[in-house]
């Protein structure tokens, strides 16, 4: 979601809220998993754009990516 994302990165960088604009693109195929849990990674990759005042690129290998982002709810199924 937008709104965590802002609220993370305005806090790391010790702004308003109001002075933080965060673009999404659709992730997709998530059903939720994703949309909260990459905040933070948002907020690690905020800092060297501010003082960089440039665009950053972060990327994770597949290991740490599905530690982060790949989690899920524990659930009960029955079946017969």
């Amino acid at each position: 979601s937008p709104q965590k994302h802002q609220k993370y990165v305005a806090h790391v960088l010790n702004l308003p809220m109001s002075k933080v604009v965060c673009k999404t693109k659709r992730i997709g195929g998530g059903f939720g998993g994703k949309e909260t849990r990459s905040a933070f990674i948002a907020a690690a990759a905020s800092i060297p754009a501010y003082l960089l005042r440039r665009p950053v690129k972060l990327t994770l290998d597949r290991d740490v990516d599905m530690m982060i982002t790949g989690q899920r709810h524990s659930f009960l199924g029955k079946y017969k």
